[in-house]
């Protein structure tokens, strides 16, 4: 349980970083650019573009490990067909497309709001049982 939330925490931590990783570089070019440096600025989107397909492959790669996860946790059908996988640019693990990744996410609410509505009913009808059981109790003991 606290693999999962940690892992979700690092997820947030590494799209922040994506972020401003772009603004990193684009201050980089922009600076290139003024002083009409064509090479520095070519050496700098570059350098951005590698930088983006690290941060991308890392997101992508905990993005299915925690998606995966949560997938067996729900004994939920996992995706399995070629097209559901892609390979790492950088180290050539596999990760989910962002069309796989968009299904289980969707097969993951559905499972999540039937066991939340299920809970919800379970309650509902626990609260009925013991409010019946207060209100005999209540009868029995004014008629003593």
């Amino acid at each position: 349980m606290f693999d999962l939330s940690r892992k979700k925490w690092r997820l947030g931590r590494l799209m922040q970083q994506r972020e401003s990783l772009g603004m990193v570089y684009d201050k980089k070019i922009a600076d290139a650019r003024a002083t009409n440096n064509r090479d520095g600025a070519e050496k700098w989107i570059a350098e951005m573009f590698m930088e983006f397909d690290l941060a991308d492959d890392e997101i992508n790669k905990l993005r299915t490990s925690i998606l995966m996860k949560e997938a067996r946790r729900y004994l939920l059908p996992t995706p399995s067909e070629k097209g559901d996988w892609e390979d790492s640019k950088i180290d050539g693990r596999r990760f989910l497309t962002q069309g796989a990744q968009r299904a289980l996410i969707v097969a993951i609410r559905a499972e999540t709001k039937e066991r939340a509505e299920l809970f919800g009913l379970r309650v509902a009808g626990l609260t009925g049982v013991i409010g019946a059981l207060t209100g005999l109790v209540a009868v029995l003991l004014t008629h003593r």
